[in-house]
C-alpha cells in the first residue's frame, strides 16, 4: 500500500494499518493446510 489511499496510516516503523491488521488479525486465523481445509468443509 502506499499514500494514494487517503485513509491510510503508518506508524514510526513505516508499516501502514493495513499491514497491521493482516499479521495481528487475518495471518494468525488463515489456515492453508488441513485445519483450513477441514473449516471450509463445514460450510459445504
Amino acid at each position: 500500500m502506499d499514500t494514494s489511499d487517503s485513509n491510510i496510516k503508518f506508524n514510526e516503523r513505516g508499516e501502514s494499518d493495513y499491514y497491521i491488521n493482516f499479521k495481528e488479525v487475518i495471518e494468525p486465523n488463515w489456515h492453508t493446510d488441513e485445519v483450513g481445509e477441514q473449516q471450509l468443509m463445514k460450510f459445504s
